[in-house]
């Protein structure tokens, strides 16, 4: 079965627009100018959209960096024959240094245990182990602390086969108005910067800005950006700057399985949390909370049906979900909604989907179940369909 016809039969799908994804990858080339790297970031397999896609389209479009969060995705990655330089944002354990060298993974060093294990595996292989260092300025999460900095960096300096090629930190808030402690920890990594150079230590790349502050923070670009929402055209802040277009770049969609008439009094769904007022008509929708629909939007969520905006009824269930089609007499089996994207004009941005459950957008993507479909678009067509696991439908 050929792709547009599998696009067609699926129950529900997230529709990814590879040309939205290489578009904004060029225009945050632009806007970081060409003394900035960029690096995309595709831990959590994109965010759920899927690493191998998304890091081919992003790398092909300006990106010379990835950053993932897990060895084990690093090495995905090459198996996929991808040879761009690969960042490991977070803690990696002493024993997969021998992997993570295998793999030419750039690792993230927060103890002389692992640079003793990165710089062994290294001998063996016979080739240097790049690593970056990652100063924790005030997020309390992974790095090191500015005191601590000099000592380590002493240390790993004194091991054979390692490259001291970076030196970052990470920002706890630039995604909010207020910026005063994102200045302070610029300024905190600006003195550990400081403090290393006076010793001897310089690092060829220096990063420390995330989407919100490649957008809002350019104090922030320093040698390179880590961009990872800002992928798909959507800023953490919910505010993209004048001067820089970005595009949405997913959807998610399911499809219409069956429609059923109700009259006044009769309700649906678990615990019959929704009674019809009047007579009407539901359509079932083939998506549930496996695939990434909250529970939490029983009987508050909506979805787009030909372009006209559609309440959700009755409680979401794990396979299934249920809306109000009354005023769509035109919807029947085969007909599909969206749950956040556009369609005939009409749009619920990712973060509108997100924010009905008190969540954000990263959260909204990355629980996307991995049984729904990842269909991939360019020029218009799709050119791809698969799961998170690689297979396809077994109808294909």
């Amino acid at each position: 079965m050929q792709n547009g016809t599998l696009a067609t039969a699926l129950p529900c799908w997230l529709e990814v627009d590879l040309d939205a994804v290489a578009e904004n990858v060029a225009a945050l080339r632009r806007w970081v100018g060409s003394a900035v790297q960029v690096a995309a970031v595709v831990k959590a397999q994109a965010y759920g959209v899927g690493a191998i896609e998304v890091a081919r389209t992003a790398l092909g479009a300006g990106a010379s960096w990835l950053a993932v969060a897990r060895v084990h995705e690093g090495q995905e990655l090459r198996a996929a024959g991808i040879r761009a330089p690969i960042l490991v944002l977070t803690r990696t354990d002493p024993a997969e240094a021998e992997a993570a060298v295998a793999a030419d993974l750039v690792v993230t060093v927060d103890t002389r245990r692992l640079g003793q294990a990165l710089g062994a595996a290294a001998r063996q292989a016979g080739r240097r182990a790049r690593v970056h260092v990652k100063v924790d300025t005030g997020l309390h999460r992974f790095g090191v602390l500015p005191t601590e900095v000099l000592p380590l960096v002493r240390d790993l300096a004194a091991i054979e086969w390692l490259e001291l090629q970076g030196l970052y930190t990470h920002f706890a808030n630039a995604d909010e108005e207020d910026q005063r402690f994102t200045r302070e920890q610029l300024g905190r990594f600006e003195e550990a910067t400081a403090g290393l150079a006076a010793e001897g230590f310089k690092f060829p790349i220096r990063h420390a800005a995330n989407s919100a502050a490649t957008l809002g923070f350019r104090d922030a670009h320093c040698d390179l950006v880590r961009v990872g929402l800002a992928l798909y055209g959507v800023s953490p802040s919910g505010v993209i700057p004048s001067g820089l277009s970005l595009r949405p770049a997913v959807s998610l969609k399911a499809r219409v399985g069956r429609t059923v008439e109700l009259q006044p009094g009769e309700g649906v769904g678990y615990g019959q949390t929704w009674h019809a007022s009047v007579a009407s008509r539901i359509g079932l929708v083939t998506a549930g909370y496996a695939d990434g629909i909250p529970r939490a939007v029983s009987n508050v969520g909506a979805a787009i049906l030909a372009g006209r905006v559609v309440p959700l009824v009755g409680r979401v269930s794990m396979d299934l979900t249920t809306f109000d089609l009354t005023d769509c007499p035109e919807a029947g089996a085969g007909s599909f909604v969206t749950f956040f994207g556009t369609d005939n004009g009409t749009e619920i941005r990712l973060a509108e989907f997100a924010a009905r459950t008190a969540s954000i957008p990263h959260e909204a993507l990355t629980s996307i179940g991995g049984r729904v479909a990842r269909v991939y678009r360019e020029d218009g067509a799709v050119v791809r369909i698969a799961r998170l696991n690689g297979t396809m439908d077994t109808m294909v």
